[in-house]
């Protein structure tokens, strides 16, 4: 299983907010960040599942939903200590802000 480093609430955009056409798949994906304290983005990010469940299967969270979700970084070790509770940050897919997200829990 992929480590965990943080979980956020995040909560899709829609259409009209920017976002997507359709609501996000959260089986194999990878977003980037972009997290308010830096503009650099993030690559390399993945999703989690909660145990027991060792896959999302087919689950998605549809335009304009919220769902906490667990993410992982490639490379925690340059943004780890900047995250704590209450950061927030978007999930982008190239130029297009998908997700809105806060972060809620920071795993040590």
């Amino acid at each position: 299983m992929m480590p965990r480093h943080f979980r956020a609430r995040m909560r899709v955009r829609t259409t009209d907010e920017g976002g997507r056409k359709i609501g996000i798949y959260l089986k194999d994906y990878r977003p980037d960040l972009v997290f308010d304290f830096d503009p650099k983005w993030w690559r390399g990010a993945y999703l989690v599942p909660d145990p027991p469940v060792s896959d999302f299967d087919d689950t998605k969270v549809d335009l304009g939903e919220s769902r906490e979700v667990d993410f992982g970084l490639r490379y925690p070790e340059q943004v780890i200590s900047q995250l704590q509770p209450g950061v927030a940050f978007r999930m982008m897919e190239g130029s297009i802000p998908v997700a809105d997200c806060v972060i809620t829990t920071v795993y040590q």
